[in-house]
């Protein structure tokens, strides 16, 4: 039942990659109406930051998973060391465990007269643990091309995971607490299987620690900017969220953090995806990957501007069961196109540029938004206190960090596309302008369609590919 074996190849880890993420959505979605719903606006609050602050746990990892994937990818599981691999992951476990709780400290001191936030903190510590190591041996599957066990055993924790949840609802006994508690034992199982399927790996080996030592210190000195680039990346929305919690409270927090995570659960479902491409692209080589990058921004620019389609029905959906949030559909409008520039960043350029081993350049663009994002929406919120102008600096930065980075890995392969990338730009601002300032959707809809006229091209692209999918 738990065997580790590579087959079906890219269709296969594309297919159950889709599937686990696509249940995610759906999942983050149910949970997302539920339960603000049954927790009202502070203790969701409090569930937001638990999540907030679990993003960022994976720094005390210092890069050695994404030095790990760097190292590995494109290769075959037959070619990974068994020995030195269970010496890193032993390392990993102890310095992890080591590292938050050394972290937990000064946070703890700092949150003593706030029990609820004292409870968040060391949550996320314990959490953190968990994830680090389960992401440890879950980017060793990315790596050897088997996406496809990494994503069963995230679909079965997922349904566990809401299946936990409706327990709760059910026996009117949810509150942040509890909810913390069932996404951590959601997190435990999800290592506990993958400990099971990679079991081949780990039982009756001998631990080589100097060989693990050797390629620990290789994995983060490779991996370093990565984790650096990832980090920064996830802080530009990070840092203006934290700012509005230090600024409103936990109250308003709350509302601005339930459209910045519908924004997220987007940003996770495609995001995902890249895990797939990077093994591909480095197997395919110069040539092959020099035409699947213009494949792939074809579909990108047919599939992803229909994502300005979902406010709609998300709008009419939040005024009808969530009227208590309503506020947070200005909010939604404004960091929608994130959505559009985000995506093409992650799975385009991001996967492209790890690919070229041009990690520096993801660390510099992702550090210089971040700072550009953070202090324009420190501006905003405690010079101007306006958190609808803090949102859209937060836009234009992810923006134009997209845009660039799109110009400069086209720039490589000898494509010019300025016409594309100035269309993007339009729709993007008269997104904001329509639906923001004058609440115009059929507006919106004549200018979709004037975009897809001047990118028809990419239409025909992904004509052919279904064409030749289906042949």
């Amino acid at each position: 039942m738990f065997r580790l074996e590579e087959c079906g190849g890219i269709r296969k880890n594309l297919f159950f990659a889709t599937a686990a993420q696509a249940l995610n959505l759906v999942s983050a979605v149910l949970t997302s109406l539920v339960v603000p719903k049954a927790l009202g606006v502070g203790d969701y609050g409090y569930w937001q930051l638990f999540s907030l602050y679990s993003g960022y746990t994976g720094i005390a990892m210092l890069g050695v998973n994404d030095g790990l994937v760097l190292r590995l990818a494109g290769k075959h599981l037959s070619e990974v060391n068994c020995h030195t691999f269970r010496g890193e992951l032993i390392l990993v476990a102890f310095s992890q465990t080591v590292l938050l709780a050394i972290l937990a400290v000064p946070l703890v001191v700092a949150w003593w007269g706030s029990p609820e936030r004292l409870i968040v903190v060391v949550a996320v510590m314990v959490n953190g643990v968990i994830c680090n190591i389960t992401t440890f041996m879950s980017f060793l599957l990315q790596s050897v091309n088997l996406t496809h066990v990494q994503s069963k055993v995230g679909m079965a924790c997922r349904i566990a995971f809401f299946a936990m949840l409706l327990g709760l609802l059910s026996g009117g006994a949810l509150g942040y607490v509890q909810l913390i508690v069932t996404s951590m034992l959601s997190q435990l199982g999800f290592l506990v299987l993958v400990c099971l399927y990679m079991r081949s790996l780990l039982n009756g080996t001998r631990a080589d620690w100097k060989g693990a030592m050797r390629d620990i210190i290789a994995d983060v000195r490779s991996g370093f900017k990565v984790m650096v680039a990832y980090q920064a990346d996830q802080l530009i929305v990070g840092v203006a969220r934290s700012m509005v919690d230090a600024r409103w409270g936990v109250a308003v927090f709350g509302v601005f953090s339930f459209s910045t995570s519908i924004v997220m659960f987007f940003l996770s479902f495609v995001s995902q995806l890249s895990t797939v491409f990077l093994p591909m692209i480095r197997r395919l080589g110069d040539g092959g990957a020099a035409r699947a990058v213009g494949e792939m921004r074809a579909v990108l620019n047919a599939v992803l501007p229909l994502g300005y389609l979902l406010y709609f029905p998300v709008r009419l959906l939040i005024a009808w069961w969530l009227p208590q949030y309503l506020a947070s559909v200005d909010f939604l409008a404004i960091l929608l196109p994130i959505c559009f520039f985000d995506c093409k960043m992650n799975l385009l350029c991001g996967t492209y540029f790890k690919a070229l081993r041009k990690e520096g350049y993801l660390l510099v663009v992702n550090l210089l938004t971040m700072f550009a994002s953070s202090s324009l929406a420190a501006m905003s919120i405690f010079l101007l206190d306006n958190v609808h102008l803090a949102a859209l600096s937060v836009v234009v930065c992810i923006a134009v960090r997209s845009v660039a980075s799109e110009a400069l890995l086209l720039r490589l392969y000898g494509v010019s596309v300025r016409r594309q990338l100035a269309s993007e730009v339009l729709l993007a601002a008269f997104f904001e302008v329509s639906i923001v300032l004058f609440d115009a959707p059929i507006a919106f809809l004549v200018v979709l369609t004037l975009y897809y006229m001047v990118n028809r091209d990419s239409l025909r692209v992904v004509g052919r590919l279904v064409g030749l999918r289906h042949a």
